[in-house]
């Protein structure tokens, strides 16, 4: 594994670790009386540096993978686009059966494997608004970590209670459907709390979504919990569920459960 990518350690795993540089972005006082227009605040130069945690459950096993990425700004187009140049900077494996850790020297030829397979860059197109436009990884896996960091916010100010369409974890989690399948998506977004932060104010946000393949295919159910900060304005924490409806495949085996924990290491 090459010596700039560090292996993350497990106790650590979902906690801010490192030192890493704050987006350069004015303070924002903003009102939680008033409507918000929520979105990114990136500008040219700025980097923040991201943990995503997956576990994916398949009955008493869970197969559990965690990547740091550190993103640059590198241009913000007229549009509204910012262009991120992302870098791994940290990965590391996790394997537990019946909730106890698999013996690690068994793993770690899968891991060095992994760490060989694993992509150490990444190129994203991203709407100030939330909507990634782009992603230069199309694999599914290799891409969750990047597409996760999508929210949608309308074009208008929100209140506590407001809902709007929201299709970016139905993006994230299509790919895993059949291309040739008719497939029908449900997405909404709450703005669920808001409460004064260090600076700024602090935004809580519940997600749905639901792909159904036909009219009685499977089903992708997706729920998620965002945290979001308007200083700097980014978001600072997720946490994603993803269940198979039916959750037994065609060969009766249980299809199980992903999870994905998002934080920002250079957050509050």
């Amino acid at each position: 594994m090459p010596s700039r990518r560090r292996v993350l350690g497990w106790l650590g795993a979902a906690t801010a670790a490192g030192c890493v540089h704050t987006a350069p972005v004015a303070p924002l006082v903003a009102d939680p009386e008033q409507p918000l227009r929520l979105g990114w605040r990136w500008v040219a130069g700025a980097r923040m540096t991201f943990r995503t945690v997956i576990t994916r459950y398949v009955g008493s096993v869970g197969y559990t993978r965690a990547e740091d990425w550190t993103y640059v700004a590198t241009d913000l187009d007229p549009s509204g686009v910012i262009h991120l140049e992302g870098k791994l900077v940290g990965l590391g494996t996790q394997v537990t059966a019946d909730g106890h850790d698999v013996d690690a020297r068994r793993l770690d030829a899968a891991r060095a494997v992994a760490a060989r397979q694993t992509p150490e860059e990444v190129f994203l197109d991203l709407r100030l608004s939330g909507r990634i436009v782009a992603c230069s990884l199309a694999d599914f896996a290799q891409a969750l970590p990047h597409r996760l960091m999508a929210v949608h916010f309308p074009a208008a100010g929100v209140r506590p209670g407001d809902t709007w369409p929201d299709p970016g974890l139905a993006r994230a989690f299509a790919p895993v459907l059949p291309l040739d399948q008719d497939v029908r998506t449900s997405t909404q977004a709450t703005l669920s709390d808001v409460a004064s932060a260090d600076a700024g104010l602090r935004c809580t946000l519940a997600h749905t979504a639901q792909l159904q393949v036909g009219a009685i295919g499977p089903a992708i159910e997706v729920v998620a919990t965002t945290t979001w900060d308007t200083d700097p304005g980014a978001l600072t924490r997720r946490s994603v569920e993803a269940r198979w409806r039916p959750d037994v495949g065609a060969d009766g085996r249980a299809i199980g459960t992903l999870t994905a924990e998002l934080s920002r290491l250079d957050g509050p």
